[in-house]
């Protein structure tokens, strides 16, 4: 299970995009709208599973084969840049 850091700032854009910044460390993230449903998906509570489905129900196609890969990618960077933790 993950957790959001809870002094991590989210903002979204008029351009259906987001940023995160994490004032302890001055890191910036950009989001596109995949990543915003991503983590808004997160910071419900939910888990890898939950944000696939989050993911699938955005999407009016099928999620490719990759998109578990890919969701472990974006969260490892997520954890790298000090915006979420495992619990």
């Amino acid at each position: 299970m993950l957790k959001i850091n809870p002094t991590t700032v989210f903002r979204e854009e008029f351009d259906n995009s987001a940023i995160l910044f994490n004032p302890d460390s001055g890191d910036i993230f950009s989001l596109n709208p995949t990543g915003k449903v991503i983590w808004k998906a997160l910071a419900e509570g939910g888990d890898e599973v939950a944000v696939l489905k989050k993911l699938a129900e955005a999407c009016q196609d099928p999620l490719p084969d990759s998109a578990a890969d890919d969701l472990k990618e974006f969260i490892a960077q997520l954890k790298e840049k000090g915006f979420v933790a495992d619990v």
